[in-house]
């Protein structure tokens, strides 16, 4: 999320809502809170990811998987960060839409959080039901990887250098036929 705690004007999100069974109420006002990330956007092409806007249930994010998916390497979530966006929210501002990848087939969930536990946990303090949210369709768990671990030094409450260092020498684990470009990828960014 950029240094600026949030946005007070909300871009359309032009995606279709594809949770069928949600009233148009809630519909919209599940758009009206979450505005486009452009620079997660960027990212994730960068990475070669395909993604989609997607309306995706609370109870179909692992919460625990979400907190350990390797994008902070020390604290992975500042429950007062979590509160105080939830206050915002509440005043009216709008946030950028979270990133999910799809959660291991060990998983009674469907979705995994890349970036944003933050905001899904502002909206589990708010008692959300739904989310708007970039689900990323790309089958390939390496990119995904990389795009958690880079995306904070982007975005967000930035990575230090040690941090980003550990990230990428974290990646050497990859296997071989992404390991060059990605690799080279995160320690550049």
């Amino acid at each position: 999320m950029p240094k600026k705690r949030a946005q007070k004007k909300a871009v359309k999100l032009s995606q279709p809502v594809t949770t069928n069974n949600i009233s148009a109420a809630v519909k919209k006002r599940i758009r009206e809170a979450w505005v486009a990330d452009p620079a997660a956007e960027s990212h994730m092409r960068e990475l070669g990811l395909e993604f989609e806007l997607q309306v995706i249930r609370m109870d179909d994010i692992a919460r625990a998987l979400s907190l350990r998916n390797n994008a902070r390497i020390g604290e992975s979530l500042i429950e007062s960060l979590a509160l105080d966006y939830a206050v915002m929210r509440e005043s009216g501002d709008v946030f950028p839409a979270p990133v999910v990848s799809a959660a291991p087939t060990t998983s009674s969930k469907l979705y995994v959080t890349a970036s944003g536990n933050h905001r899904t946990e502002m909206e589990r303090h708010l008692d959300a039901e739904y989310l708007m949210a970039y689900v990323i369709t790309t089958d390939n768990p390496a990119a995904v990887d990389t795009f958690a671990r880079s995306i904070n030094r982007k975005e967000g409450e930035r990575q230090t250098s040690q941090e980003a260092m550990v990230h990428a020498l974290s990646l050497i684990h990859i296997s071989a036929p992404t390991r060059p470009r990605l690799i080279s990828y995160a320690v550049f960014c």
